[in-house]
């Protein structure tokens, strides 16, 4: 299990994104997201070995990082 750590400045909806190097979807999901840091658990071993991006939306924003899993 993997942590994906964000925050956010106050309690809200979110939007939780995650693609592979192609934009192919892995994983999205509407998440209610508190005030400061929110962790969103990641089994990362039901996923093949690679590099993916995944994204945050919040209020019209985006916040983006990249992932590699590699074992």
């Amino acid at each position: 299990i993997t942590d994906i750590v964000f925050n956010i400045p106050e309690r809200n909806r979110v939007r939780f994104e995650m693609y592979d190097l192609l934009g192919k979807a892995i994983r999205s999901e509407d998440l209610d997201a508190v005030k400061g840091e929110n962790k969103i658990e990641l089994d990362a071993s039901v996923i093949p070995d690679g590099i993916y991006f995944y994204a945050v939306y919040y209020k019209g924003e985006k916040q983006t990082k990249r992932m590699v899993i590699a074992r």
